[in-house]
């Protein structure tokens, strides 16, 4: 795994478009397992998932040289609050590095339009790579529930 994109050759570098339903659609169905597994413990099925594409407010995706969608990310505004939502294939590990400078954008953007709304995350506890990612970018916990034995975090972006 590559940290950095200048690791990788140029030509390799991963392209940021605007949200977009076939990219989105293609992330759900191609995710990563910890994402299939989160999908299922938040009550959602990837078919439900992808019917709520209207729903969402705003986002983007990432794609590969060969445009292979490799991440979809956006936000949902439910009353008070901006929800946040991340769904990458396995491919996102090669860009790491150029996926948090893009998540840290589309944050303060949405902190600017939305001073007035605490800015959410759910996470499956067991998602460990993306607990430390959401870390990374300044999301705390700040409560958790249940779903059987497994724990979902609620974090929340306070900086």
């Amino acid at each position: 795994m590559q940290i950095f994109d200048w690791q990788i050759p140029t030509t390799v570098k991963p392209t940021r478009h605007k949200l977009n339903f076939p990219h989105f659609e293609y992330v759900v169905n191609n995710c990563r397992q910890a994402d299939n597994i989160e999908i299922g413990l938040t009550g959602f099925t990837k078919k439900s998932l992808i019917k709520m594409y209207d729903k969402l407010e705003d986002g983007l995706t990432g794609t590969e040289e060969n445009n292979i969608p490799f991440l979809v990310a956006g936000t949902q505004i439910q009353d008070d609050e901006v929800w946040y939502w991340f769904l990458a294939t396995p491919l996102v590990n090669h860009y790491w590095f150029r996926v948090t400078l893009e998540a840290k954008k589309l944050i303060k953007k949405k902190k600017h339009q939305h001073k007035d709304k605490r800015h959410l995350v759910q996470v499956w506890s067991g998602h460990n790579a993306s607990i430390r990612w959401l870390n990374i970018l300044n999301f705390k916990q700040v409560s958790h529930y249940y779903v059987g034995n497994e724990k979902i975090l609620i974090v929340e972006n306070r900086k």
